[in-house]
């Protein structure tokens, strides 16, 4: 077989030892971070759901927690001990609730792409498609979007006749667990948002807000929270280590249910992360890359 060079990199190197049974899926999230490679042949074998509504779980947990840590530099003198427990849980829930709908969109929102990228770069809905034997109505433009149809124009000979007159389409790929596999390439968003509450819990300042009357001497007594550019900045770097962490654990997660080419793969969904990387993280003020496009088109300054 065919070995390409950066599987000489452990983390790319291709299992192959003999597999006997599916992990627990606690453990296979632990493999995700420590040895993603031998984690995703696993979670191949036998996918499941719940390991993704774990990582889901506990980031929008995280995002709750989050507030209370936000919550708990504001100190309020004459307020009372038990208006702030009911306080501080009421923002948690909401925030919590907020986490768990962010999260879902986030990640159903990277997948998309990153899904494009391996479909552009390996054709691998097309090849998943031949491998698991999905066959149902044809369409062309679900065949180009699968790649399906370039995947048989490139490798016409060295697929049987009855495989290339199979009809395939894309929203069937789904059957394969597909979705379940990609999933658990966010774990890192598990790890990175927990080292991010642990930045907001000793890098805010705390602020004692008095009687907080007036609303506009409160939103001036508050804003040393947000000034404090370096904890905001940090918690942005987190975030773009997370993406970049998942962009190399969906390579595997693609190069596993679809047996194909590492490197292509790698580098599509780099560029994908690249490209979420810019738009989502880099234009945050905190970072300096805003470009306060509301105020120009404003004629603000």
């Amino acid at each position: 077989m065919k070995v390409e060079k950066i599987e000489s990199i452990p983390i790319f190197a291709r299992p192959q030892e003999r597999w006997f049974k599916p992990d627990p899926v606690f453990k296979r999230l632990v493999k995700t971070i420590i040895k993603p490679n031998y984690a995703f042949r696993d979670i191949n074998k036998k996918k499941d759901s719940w390991g993704p509504r774990f990582i889901r779980f506990f980031n929008g947990l995280l995002t709750g927690l989050w507030g209370v840590a936000i919550f708990m530099h504001i100190k309020t003198s004459s307020e009372p001990l038990l208006n702030r427990v009911m306080m501080g849980s009421a923002f948690f829930i909401v925030l919590f609730i907020f986490g768990l709908i962010y999260w879902r969109l986030t990640f159903w929102l990277y997948s998309l792409f990153f899904e494009l990228a391996a479909n552009f770069s390996v054709q691998l809905d097309g090849i998943i498609a031949i491998r698991y034997n999905v066959k149902v109505k044809k369409g062309k433009f679900r065949d180009f979007i699968s790649g399906r149809t370039r995947l048989t124009r490139q490798k016409k000979d060295e697929l049987s006749p009855e495989l290339l007159q199979k009809k395939y389409k894309y929203s069937s790929i789904r059957k394969t667990g597909k979705k379940k596999l990609m999933n658990y390439a966010y774990t890192p968003f598990v790890i990175v948002n927990l080292l991010s509450l642990i930045v907001l819990l000793i890098g805010l300042p705390t602020i004692d807000l008095g009687n907080f009357s007036n609303t506009a001497t409160l939103t001036q007594t508050i804003q040393p929270l947000w000034d404090r550019k370096f904890v905001w900045s940090f918690l942005d770097i987190l975030q773009i280590i997370a993406v970049l962490w998942s962009t190399v654990l969906m390579s595997l997660a693609f190069r596993e249910i679809g047996n194909t080419n590492t490197t292509r793969l790698l580098i599509g969904n780099l560029i994908v992360a690249i490209l979420i990387i810019y738009t989502t993280i880099f234009l945050r003020p905190t970072l300096g890359w805003n470009l306060d496009l509301i105020a120009k088109l404003g004629g603000g300054s």
